[in-house]
This record gives structure tokens, C-alpha cells and sequence, in this order.
């Protein structure tokens, strides 16, 4: 980890990626080590013991989170719903972070990449023949989980650990607008859906006319 700091420090086209926190916490690294290893040993008994082993998770640094108007809903109290047990939720689905850390077995990724996280999560239910598809978006039990929405906390941390299958690469030369894929995904999704549906109408070869609402970034996006 120093010596990728030290790299990513050496150039200005990258040295925004390295803060003093970071240095101060790789200083620190011995510590934390330490603690780890000793809240292992006091903590580790034979009736709960710590199985510590290596998955395919990532740590994440959140860079840059996209507010919209859900959040605004959340907080609002007319829409979302905090983890099971939990009192309360994190916000934050729209994101561009930074990987920090890989799992043993996670492949196509490495420390530095950009990625964005996906937001929803299917359901459970093998029943659901959306989500045992692939496509939770369109779940029709509606147990599915969203970070930072329903049931998930989300990427209003300083870091986040999540699944690699969940993670998107971005490539650098999209820094400035990366954050936007979120809600770029939603009006791509739906211009593809009315592709779709055009597709049936064969006597309908000429493009219509729509109508597009609001000034949010998804407006803008699809308007684009």
C-alpha cells in the first residue's frame, strides 16, 4: 500500500488520489494489525468462533456520491427503509469510489480502479423469475434490497465493503462524470425499454416525439 501511494504521489495527473488521511493511516498500519489480532483473541470463543477467511468482497473509497430526489423522499419519510435489526440508514446510491482493497479471489480488479457500485440487489425468491434471471429491476415480489434505499445501507461513508460482482470499472478519463453512471443506467434503461416496445410497431418506422419532465440529472441525461 505505501508503495502504491508513493506512485500515485510521484505524478500530478494522480496525486489527488492520495490524502493525508491516507498517509496517516498507512502509518498507522502496524496499530490497527495489532488491535485486529488482539479483538480476534479476546473475542474468539468455542461456541462463536471468528472464521475469518478471504472472499471476494473489495473495500472501497467513496470519492464523490450524487444526491437526487429519493434522498430527498428518504428523508422525507415517504419512501426506503433502513437494514433488518438496524435503526437507521446510510444514503448514498449514486457513487464513484476508489478499490483500496481486493479479495483473495476477486479478478479484474485491482488497488486504484474506479468503480461504480450497483444499487439493487435481487430477492431471494426462486419464484421470481426476474431476479433468478438476472434482472432485478423488474422483481415482481419486491424483497429485493437497494443500497442506500431499502434495506441496504449505502455509500455516504468514507469507505464501503462490497461484492466485486457489484462493482463496475471506470476507466480514469472519466473522473469528472463517472459519478453520473447511476442515473444514466435509468434513462438508458428506458430509452431501450421504448426501443423494445417500438420494435413490435414495424409499420412505425419513423421516430416520434417525447415529452421529457423535470431538470434532474436523469431528465438531462435521457434529454441528451
Amino acid at each position: 500500500q505505501k508503495a502504491r501511494f508513493e506512485k500515485l504521489d510521484s505524478s500530478k495527473d494522480t496525486e489527488w488520489r492520495v490524502t493525508a488521511d491516507d498517509w496517516r493511516r498507512c502509518r498507522q498500519y502496524g496499530k490497527y494489525r495489532r488491535v485486529f489480532d488482539q479483538m480476534l483473541e479476546y473475542t474468539n470463543t468455542t461456541c462463536a468462533p471468528w472464521h475469518v477467511v478471504s472472499g471476494m468482497d473489495d473495500k472501497v473509497r467513496t470519492l464523490e456520491v450524487g444526491v437526487c430526489g429519493t434522498d430527498q423522499d428518504i428523508l422525507e419519510g415517504q419512501h426506503g427503509a433502513a437494514p433488518k435489526g438496524e435503526d437507521h440508514l446510510i444514503l448514498g446510491h449514486e457513487c464513484l469510489g476508489e478499490v483500496m482493497e481486493v479479495g483473495a479471489h476477486v479478478q479484474g480488479l485491482k488497488p486504484g480502479d474506479l468503480v461504480v457500485p450497483r444499487v439493487r440487489r435481487p430477492c431471494p425468491h426462486t419464484r421470481c423469475p426476474a431476479c433468478s434471471h438476472g434482472h432485478p429491476d423488474f422483481c415482481v415480489t419486491g424483497d429485493y434490497t437497494e443500497r442506500g434505499i431499502q434495506g441496504a445501507h449505502g455509500f455516504c461513508a468514507e469507505h464501503f465493503v462490497e461484492d466485486a460482482a457489484y462493482l463496475h470499472k471506470a476507466e480514469d478519463s472519466l473522473r469528472g462524470v463517472a459519478v453520473l453512471t447511476e442515473p444514466l443506467t435509468i434513462a438508458e434503461k428506458g430509452l431501450r425499454e421504448v426501443a423494445h416496445i417500438q420494435s413490435r410497431l414495424p409499420w412505425k418506422l419513423n421516430p416520434g416525439k417525447a415529452l421529457v419532465l423535470g431538470a434532474g440529472p436523469v431528465a438531462q441525461l435521457g434529454a441528451m
